[in-house]
């Protein structure tokens, strides 16, 4: 019977964990995926505070999207497959974003791919 870190999720990433830098410190290797975009959501910005995440992303601020619910409304990004445990992987990577953001989670959603 396969293990939960054998099960595949799909992660929709619009921001840093696209460079292959921040997937290979995340997850330990670079990922493939699919380009796809997020349909009634738009972008928003937040400084980043962690001075680590600022040294390997190159970045200050940290993308983040916000619903709208207008059908016009998409973020683009990149859909990857990986385990359950990558994607707490992926969790301990978000947590550098300051509280006052949405912290990540699973959510009903609708890619412009389904």
């Amino acid at each position: 019977m396969p293990g939960e870190s054998d099960k595949h999720e799909s992660l929709f990433s619009y921001g840093t964990l696209r460079f292959k830098a921040i997937q290979r410190s995340t997850f330990g290797r670079a990922l493939r995926g699919s380009a796809d975009s997020l349909l009634g959501f738009e972008h928003s910005m937040v400084r980043i505070e962690d001075p680590t995440i600022v040294k390997s992303s190159g970045m200050t601020h940290h993308t983040v999207v916000k619903f709208t619910g207008r059908a016009l409304d998409e973020v683009k990004g990149t859909v990857f497959q990986i385990t359950a445990d990558q994607l707490q992987n992926a969790d301990e990577y978000e947590v550098s974003i300051p509280a006052a953001t949405t912290k990540p989670e699973k959510m009903p959603t609708r890619l412009s791919a389904t």
